[in-house]
């Protein structure tokens, strides 16, 4: 049997060629699938009111702008309802619809102090400064008054922290499983959501008439990230290696 030609050589390089692009390809779509599975994360700007970032602003009896309890100084948003009247129902607050998935896990990390509030209800009342995350039928939020924490449902879950100081407040978990809410990392609940029907929407202000607030904001975001993301490697990696691969396949083919 004869030597085999350079022709010869050059067709099998052409076909490792081909396969390296053929399975360059399929990993580029399987990456690409992988995290394009609606990755959220939101985020506020302090140079502006939310309002002007797409938030829905919510004010309730009467309508009080927003510009009237909220400023900004490109660092803080800050929020001040002390004074606005203490009414059965009324608040003042941002609402961002659809910004949720139930099916995802999520963080909602928020730097924050509360410095004053104002009530007019016998029973403890800690949402004149709130944040929650609504998932349609369970949500996930909390009030905050200057010596107390609240949990969605009312029931008060802190009373050692000093909230006038400034403070990172963390709620992670998924819906189904379990919540977890955090303080300076310090965790103060751990359990379930709270249950009803609910508004797909992140929302955050003064979310009661019964009790006004003075506070400030620092930091906002909101993540959910598709579940198994990060254990799938990147595509640029994979790409990379199959093509070393295929180069140093030539490489010796050619040395023939």
């Amino acid at each position: 049997m004869g030597e085999p030609t350079v022709a010869y050589f050059q067709r099998k390089s052409l076909a490792i060629l081909s396969t390296v692009v053929t399975l360059s390809t399929a990993f580029v779509t399987i990456g690409l699938t992988a995290q394009s599975g609606q990755a959220a994360t939101i985020t506020l700007d302090f140079n502006s009111l939310p309002s002007q970032q797409g938030w829905n602003y919510y004010s309730i009896p009467g309508y009080i702008p927003d510009s009237t309890v909220f400023s900004t100084n490109g660092t803080t948003l800050v929020q001040n309802t002390m004074g606005t009247g203490l009414y059965s129902q009324g608040s003042n607050y941002y609402r961002l619809f659809g910004a949720t998935n139930s099916s995802l896990p999520f963080t909602l990390e928020v730097r924050a102090r509360v410095l004053q509030e104002e009530t007019n209800v016998s029973y403890e009342n800690s949402f004149g400064f709130f944040l929650t995350a609504n998932f349609g039928s369970d949500a996930a939020g909390i009030g905050i008054s200057p010596n107390r924490i609240q949990f969605a449902d009312g029931t008060t879950i802190n009373r050692t922290i000093d909230n006038r100081q400034f403070h990172t407040y963390l709620l992670k978990g998924q819906v189904g499983k379990e919540l977890s809410i955090y303080v300076d990392e310090e965790l103060i609940y751990k359990g379930d959501f709270l249950k009803g029907s609910y508004p797909s929407m992140l929302a955050f202000g003064d979310g009661t008439g019964g009790t006004n607030a003075r506070s400030e904001l620092t930091y906002f975001r909101f993540s959910q990230d598709p579940v198994n993301l990060q254990s799938v490697p990147e595509p640029t990696l994979m790409i990379g290696t199959i093509t070393a691969t295929a180069l140093t396949l030539l490489l010796k083919r050619k040395s023939f």
